[in-house]
């Protein structure tokens, strides 16, 4: 399905059912699915790292351009974010899964991410390098860290079964 959407005073802009489940998930630029994102050597020459930052061949996850969902350099995003396809936007395109359905699975992929944040105290990694940890129920002291490796592994599957692209689950971290 194609829509027409009319851009602050710009000519109206045609967005696909893909367009529109992108613009509104961002999992894949927060931080959710990746820690970094590589970049070529033109990308890391014109895109310098954010102040603080050292220079590198790869983009720090949560994108520093990405603006709420939507990112804010989209005509010149990273090659690899322009390649980039999650397992659940192939699927919406197939026609294996309507729009409404899609946005529902983002909608719970956001509430599983919420719930794993507010269980996990450490803040100091980021969400996937959290997410990445596999600890062993066996190993936690108290029930509150059962509760938090319960909570990182449901999110982690959760993610693992409607984004995370087959092809990138190994050499990822997100082998099963």
């Amino acid at each position: 399905m194609i829509v027409e959407i009319e851009t602050s005073g710009v000519t109206p802009t045609r967005m696909t059912d893909g367009s529109d489940l992108c613009t509104t998930c961002g999992l894949c630029c927060d931080g959710t699915l990746f820690d970094t994102v590589p970049l070529t050597e033109a990308e890391a020459a014109a895109f310098a790292p954010a102040p603080g930052q050292a220079g590198s061949n790869r983009a720090a996850q949560p994108c520093r351009f990405l603006q709420g969902t939507c990112c804010g350099i989209y005509n010149d995003r990273f090659k690899a974010c322009r390649r980039f396809r999650c397992e659940l936007l192939k699927k919406l395109d197939a026609g294996g899964i309507s729009l409404g359905e899609a946005s529902a699975l983002v909608v719970e992929a956001k509430r599983w991410r919420g719930e794993a944040l507010a269980e996990d105290g450490d803040a100091s990694l980021g969400f996937r390098r959290r997410l990445m940890r596999r600890p062993e129920l066996d190993q936690h002291r108290d029930a509150r860290s059962a509760a938090e490796g319960l909570k990182l592994a449901a999110c982690r599957r959760f993610l693992m079964k409607h984004f995370v692209p087959r092809s990138r689950a190994k050499g990822w971290g997100w082998e099963a």
